[in-house]
């Protein structure tokens, strides 16, 4: 499996090694040490937005009570009560006298200048309108009528009237005015403790953009928005968008302000109706029917961490060049010695000449021991080369006299043999050799000289 490895040289082996076992370790550790900084710088900002988003809902709900209890006293004012106790004695068709309707609409009138609301609406305990300031087509209208109690202005007079406190209904869509509005319902009563009708005020959104502008701890980007939830599940905004929507932006998932309108709470990243990418905190305040989202551009968020992010890029490629060369140095040094010695070690099974090792070399006790060991095994084996090169010119000599003995035996023989065909030669002319058996029958005779002498007889 490693095969790949063996092949290479102790150098590449050394660098590869400290590189995984030293190098990326290490850099794994920075660059999650870095992932958990900006995690935390995240989370830091979250909870900053989250704080916010709180803020924001705690100063809405003071203007929503404050709003809440001037309706409450101005129904409790003895004027309300005293005009709707008149109107209820009226008989049918009877119109109230000046004297008695121009005071009450000047404390309307009052009223509206002061909280800057849309409409100032007396209804009597019979559920008629007998008073309609600055909204005249409510004016005699019957709120008891079918039509009116299935609107969110019926459902609220009958609310107070039957619960006898102040009942604010949650922005809504309005369907009688084709708006969106808020209606804040308080029973009226005279001086004797009777209810003698309701006070509804109608709320305008104007204020709601007026909170919405002060984006306090939201950056450059910042932004506040507000939504809320239409009896038919959709989702409508309340206030003013800081930014043109994208038409071409399709959301995967629920954005903020659709999951704070469905009543959900909760901190994170997500992209907006712009589909830029945002960092949100997002809540529901049930009491007036709004999702309120505090968020900030992710881009703006992380720009602090950018020259923190490049100086850590910087700061990881000095570590990994130090490092580097570092490791180079080690393995060289551990390396280099290695080289030498097999380079020696070939030299010496070359018959080449073999170079005593130096000390310098012994960077560690393992390679004194081998350095030490190979000048001592270099040594006996040139010993024993010297000893068989005596040798061997020893047997050099003897072969040399053993050819120089060879050579004279060759020729002695030679002598001696032309010496002896003399003989034989000589003893064939003069000597009549003949051999025989027992019976006196000769076997072996010599031929030349026996025939010469037969010769000569005849």
């Amino acid at each position: 499996m490693f095969s790949w490895f063996a092949r290479l040289t102790f150098l590449w082996q050394l660098l590869l090694a400290f590189i995984v076992m030293g190098v990326l370790p290490l850099l794994a550790v920075m660059i999650w040490q870095q992932h958990l900084t900006e995690r935390a710088y995240l989370t830091e900002k979250s909870q900053t937005l989250w704080f916010v988003a709180n803020e924001k809902k705690r100063y809405l709900l003071q203007v929503a009570q404050s709003h809440k209890d001037s309706v409450q006293q101005s129904a409790q004012t003895p004027l309300v009560g005293y005009f709707l106790r008149q109107m209820n004695h009226l008989i049918a068709d009877e119109k109230p006298s000046p004297t008695s309707i121009t005071p009450i609409q000047e404390l309307a009138h009052a009223f509206l200048t002061m909280y800057q609301h849309d409409a100032w609406l007396l209804v009597n305990a019979k559920g008629c309108v007998v008073l309609a300031v600055q909204d005249e087509l409510m004016q005699n209208e019957c709120l008891r009528d079918p039509f009116w109690q299935s609107t969110e202005l019926g459902k609220i007079y009958h609310q107070a009237a039957q619960q006898t406190k102040t009942i604010r209904s949650g922005y809504q869509w309005h369907e009688s005015k084709a708006q969106i509005a808020e209606f804040i319902a308080s029973p009226v009563f005279d001086q004797l403790g009777s209810m003698q009708g309701v006070l509804i005020v109608q709320l305008n959104k104007h204020w709601l953009d007026q909170f919405v502008t002060n984006r306090q701890g939201l950056g450059e980007t910042g932004e506040i928005n507000l939504g809320f939830q239409s009896s038919n599940g959709q989702v409508h905004g309340l206030t003013i968008q800081r930014y043109p929507v994208s038409k071409d932006y399709r959301p995967q998932e629920q954005r903020p302000l659709e999951k704070a309108v469905f009543g959900k709470s909760g901190m994170g990243q997500s992209n907006d109706y712009r589909g830029e990418a945002v960092l949100s905190a997002w809540l529901y305040e049930p009491e007036l029917n709004i999702g309120l989202v505090a968020k900030q551009d992710l881009s703006e968020l992380m720009a602090p961490l950018e020259a923190r992010r490049q100086a850590f890029f910087e700061q990881l490629l000095s570590v990994s060049i130090v490092l580097l060369l570092a490791i180079l140095w080690g393995s060289r040094r551990l390396s280099l010695p290695i080289s030498i010695i097999s380079q020696q070690v070939k030299s010496l099974g070359s018959g080449i000449g073999y170079t005593p090792l130096q000390a310098e070399l012994a960077v560690s006790k393992e390679l004194g021991e081998l350095v030490s060991g190979m000048n001592l095994t270099a040594q006996q084996l040139e010993d024993q080369l010297d000893m068989l090169s005596a040798q061997a010119a020893q047997l050099e000599e003897q072969a040399a006299d053993l050819e120089y003995s060879n050579q004279n035996l060759e020729h002695v023989v030679s002598e001696k043999t032309a010496k002896l065909s003399e003989y034989i030669a000589l003893v064939d002319q003069q000597v009549i050799i003949s051999r025989t058996d027992l019976e006196g029958n000769t076997s072996r005779y010599n031929r030349t000289k026996a025939s010469r002498s037969l010769i000569s007889h005849r």
